[in-house]
């Protein structure tokens, strides 16, 4: 089997690593996986670090008429199997590129932006929430599956409790964007100092809502408390060795 795996957004984020999972995922069942993304992915990185087998596919937009017609090229030198497709643009793109194909496709719904993922032939829905939109917007149930995000475990490893700090470390993974409502985490954190029980907070990446978080954490006076430390590439390393107490 042939898997084609999309993913054309640049920036770095929660698709990008579910996409580099799928990659992951299906060459450990020993099914040969081409990814494709924007020349400019920040991902790149990651997926030259797994040895993910990667093309390049240039995009203005997901109207994009040249991207298309690349595609399009790219899918009948391939000749995959199934195409998996994640983000909206990346499933309207490959929707146009096999209008005339009998490819299947199979999108990954990572949020809300659900409606150009509507009518693909098969929905991988991360949250059951999102799956009761999608049935609502007239995804046949047959064909949409409540999939969570899947996680990578090092070889035969333990699960070994840890013992808390004096002072509790919490940390976010996350981009600084309203649907993580990390606003209403702040609110929570306030009610936590009002009563006096001792906290750190440690939020690393970055998005639009970073500014508006900042001067909401200044306003409920909790600036010794919250930190934001800006994108990190090195998750493990993260929630393995939080800041001393």
């Amino acid at each position: 089997m042939k898997i084609l795996n999309i993913m054309l957004c640049p920036k770095l984020g929660g698709i990008q690593q579910v996409f580099c999972d799928y990659d992951l995922a299906l060459r450990l069942q020993n099914i040969h996986t081409l990814n494709i993304v924007h020349p400019f992915a920040k991902i790149k990185k990651e997926l030259r670090k797994n040895k993910a087998n990667l093309k390049y596919l240039f995009n203005v937009n997901q109207y994009d008429p040249v991207a298309v017609l690349q595609l399009k090229h790219k899918i009948k030198n391939y000749a995959p199997d199934v195409i998996i497709v994640h983000g909206n643009r990346a499933a309207t793109l490959a929707r146009k590129a096999t209008k005339k194909s009998k490819i299947p496709i199979i999108a990954v719904c990572h949020n809300k932006k659900i409606k150009r993922l509507i009518g693909v032939n098969a929905l991988f829905i991360i949250l059951e929430a999102l799956r009761k939109n999608a049935l609502e917007l007239g995804q046949p149930p047959k064909t949409s599956y409540y999939i969570p995000n899947m996680i990578q475990l090092e070889k035969n490893a333990k699960f070994t409790p840890r013992k808390f700090h004096k002072t509790v470390v919490i940390g976010t993974l996350g981009r600084l964007v309203e649907e993580k409502a990390l606003d209403v985490l702040l609110d929570a954190l306030a009610i936590l100092k009002s009563q006096n029980i001792p906290f750190k907070v440690l939020i690393p990446g970055t998005g639009k809502l970073e500014v508006e978080l900042r001067i909401q954490t200044q306003n409920l006076g909790l600036e010794k408390e919250v930190e934001f430390i800006g994108w990190i590439s090195n998750k493990k390393s993260f929630s393995n060795n939080p800041p001393k107490q």
